[in-house]
């Protein structure tokens, strides 16, 4: 029995619920609210001058609104707080249903994968047993010809027990299946009444909300200047505002400036305000961007040139990798801003980025590894890794690298060299939860890619932005207990992101905010605040924000996917010989192994892959997850004699080598170069070559834990 693919009754509970009877961190705001460990300074007396200003200005602004915002009944703000109490009560119900439902479902999917697993099983067998066959038949006088006999007849004897014990898992697994049926019938009509009255249930506090006569209010933007103006003086407070204008004429005159345009404030607090409420530093950054560049007035480089003054309000240090004068070294915001604009102008930043709104781009040029870390991310995919840059957003693009290529291990953390990045280190040494899920963050930043960290209880995982919603990663799917900075529960985060989705509808949710911010109401971004309940005018924000995110769908990702190879064609495949009798063969000018899909703990992936290289035609990756297998080449040499043998390369880590055999030779070994997953040539090592055919084979070395990107050989004769 199939269940339905997408229950209304997860969304809901979703929005609603995820863990609010659970305990929590209270919310600490991100980028507004609080001042951080912001030093006091002494004002002088034209700051105390300052300060006084601001302070007549935020109270004629606070007077001003009060008048305009109309009052409400205390009984009729009771009932809407009643209503959003019930419709809570009513996700809770959906919410406990639908995870019955789906550790019902798992019972179905155990049975429907333990059921292909036997129809494939024999094939898998007769594959081993084929392979196994293959390497007997290898002379005697191949040296690779023993292990790879005792690992194949391994392979055999494993896939021989999986076959002979597979009847009895499908058959317990289907008992299991079949008495789950009726409980699985029982649950989802149960699902469907509890669906039916949480709509109600919020049909009923959007009606009650209607009816408070408030929507010309929320809808409209007479407001929105003194409200812009009352939420910049009030986050900024006028003591630090006064502090930073009291540096001289110039600071005074761009706070000025911030506090007369309109437009510019509102763009700043409907993406979250800068971090400490520091908004005459992020004016100041503004404007200096503005200055270095005269693209940055309109369009996504003037939005990510408010971006970068937001989160860069508070200076940020750059991540070092254990050298004390770069941990100590700060990130120049105009350089971030530059460098961004110099990716995208040159096409290096992901097609989505050009549409990204303020908000999200804050969520892009947060990143505290440095303006040549990103640079060097960008061409380690595109040298190392093309293949997920290319996939669909739902398969993790660029983030799936963590998988792929992220050891979860702690065990080789210590050898981490100081003069590389720490992402380098990373790349080559891996690591658990924090490094890897740094590592996912880091590359989705350097292609333009919004992301956040996503905390779950004792482990470090994410969330990224896709064109259908943004994707949890490296952890469990939205709900339960994951919490995000600011937000609180991830599914406060959610619920914001997708009423950000429609601009004018979320407007109204952003001035419920910041009419509850004028009335002294603590700010609270979802019900399952277990510290705070939320206050009239954050219950109509989280209404609002309900409705304006109703019937939006919560993303989650594709199971991850098995990597195809692309198919080479002849030319891509073809051996060349110059004028100087120097033959080189193309990477993927091999055959495919037959058992290729290597398991690992996070899906399958292949041990080899082909894929387009960006030095133009095709490159061959040699996963880390691919064991013993081996290439072999035959092509045609035009002479005999000594050949110096040397590989385009790209690899991860420094301690690697390729064993090398020709026609059945001795192995040499071949040192694999090392340049943080970008090309490098090998230095040369000498095959001995016969006139006419030849086979070229290579093979892991046993200690070799990393990939490698392969896109050529070259042998030129030794004169």
């Amino acid at each position: 029995m199939k269940f339905p693919a997408s229950l209304a009754a997860f969304l809901c509970g979703l929005v609603l619920l995820s863990g609010f009877a659970d305990a929590a961190a209270p919310i600490k705001p991100r980028k507004s609210g609080e001042r951080g460990t912001e030093v006091l300074v002494e004002l002088t007396p034209e700051g105390v001058k300052l300060e006084a200003e601001y302070t007549a200005m935020l109270e004629r602004a606070r007077e001003d609104l009060k008048k305009a915002v109309p009052a409400v009944d205390e009984v009729k703000k009771a009932a809407i707080l009643g209503l959003l109490e019930a419709e809570l009560g009513a996700a809770k119900e959906v919410a406990a249903l639908d995870k019955a439902l789906r550790n019902t479902r798992a019972s179905e999917d155990k049975y429907t994968a333990l059921v292909e697993k036997l129809r494939s099983a024999p094939a898998k067998v007769a594959a081993h047993e084929k392979k196994l066959q293959e390497a007997l038949a290898l002379p005697e006088s191949d040296p690779a010809k023993a292990k790879l006999v005792t690992d194949t007849t391994k392979q055999v004897e494993r896939a021989k027990a999986d076959l002979a014990k597979l009847p009895k898992d499908v058959e317990n697994a289907k008992v299991a299946f079949e008495n789950a049926g009726t409980e699985e019938a029982k649950l989802t009509k149960e699902a469907e009444v509890a669906n039916q009255a949480c709509a109600t249930a919020k049909a009923d506090t959007w009606n009650a909300l209607d009816a408070l006569g408030l929507g010309d209010l929320l809808g409209s933007d007479k407001l929105d200047a003194k409200l812009a103006t009352f939420i910049v003086l009030s986050e900024g407070q006028p003591r630090f505002l006064a502090q930073f204008a009291q540096q001289g004429p110039e600071n005074k005159k761009i706070l000025d400036q911030l506090l007369s345009d309109t437009p510019l404030m509102l763009q700043m607090i409907v993406g979250d305000g800068p971090y400490w409420g520091k908004y005459g530093e992020a004016m100041e950054i503004y404007q200096a961007i503005q200055k270095a560049s005269p693209k940055a007035s309109e369009g996504v480089l003037q939005r990510m040139a408010v971006a970068v003054s937001l989160v860069h309000a508070v200076p940020m240090t750059e991540r070092g990798a254990g050298d004390p004068k770069l941990a100590a070294k700060k990130i120049d915001p105009v350089k971030r801003y530059l460098s961004y604009e110099k990716a995208f102008l040159a096409g290096e930043l992901d097609p989505a980025f050009k549409d990204l709104s303020t908000w999200e781009l804050t969520n892009v040029v947060d990143g505290e590894d440095s303006d040549e870390a990103f640079a060097w991310a960008r061409e380690m995919m595109r040298s190392y890794r093309p293949d997920l840059i290319g996939r669909d957003y739902n398969d993790l693009r660029y983030s799936q690298v963590v998988d792929a290529e992220i050891q979860y291990t702690s065990q080789f953390v210590g050898e981490d060299r100081p003069e590389l990045m720490f992402m380098q280190n990373v790349l080559a040494n891996g690591g658990i939860c924090g490094r890897r899920a740094f590592f996912g963050r880091f590359v989705l930043r350097a292609f333009g890619i919004p992301t956040t960290a996503r905390k779950e209880p004792g482990h470090a995982t994410l969330c990224q932005w896709s064109p259908d919603g943004w994707i949890p990663y490296l952890g469990g799917n939205w709900g339960g207990r994951a919490m995000i900075d600011r937000y609180g529960r991830d599914s406060h985060f959610l619920a914001n992101s997708q009423a950000r989705e429609n601009e004018q509808e979320f407007m109204r949710v952003k001035r419920a905010q910041w009419i509850g911010d004028l009335m002294g109401e603590p700010m609270v971004f979802g019900l399952h605040d277990p510290k705070f309940k939320p206050q009239f005018w954050y219950a109509v924000s989280l209404a609002e924000q309900s409705r304006a995110g109703d019937g939006k769908k919560a993303n989650i990702r594709n199971a991850l996917p098995i990597h195809s190879s692309v198919e080479a064609a002849a030319a891509d495949r073809a051996v060349t010989v110059d004028s100087a009798g120097v033959i080189t063969i193309p990477a993927v000018a091999t055959k495919i192994p037959a058992d290729n899909i290597a398991p690992a703990a996070w899906g399958a992936h292949p041990a080899v892959t082909f894929m387009e290289s960006n030095l133009g035609g095709m490159q061959l990756h040699y996963s880390r997850y691919g064991g013993t297998q081996m290439l072999k080449y035959t092509f045609d040499a035009p002479k005999a004699g000594a050949y110096e043998l040397t590989s385009r390369i790209a690899s991860t880590r420094w301690d690697m080598n390729l064993l090398v055999s020709a026609n059945g030779s001795a192995l040499v070994t071949m040192p694999i170069p090392f340049n943080s997953g970008l090309w490098q040539t090998s230095q040369p090592i000498l095959v001995e070559l016969k006139a006419g055919t030849n086979t070229l084979s290579f093979a892991r070395a046993e200690d070799m834990r990393k990939g490698i990107a392969i896109r050529d050989f070259r042998l030129k004769p030794v004169k």
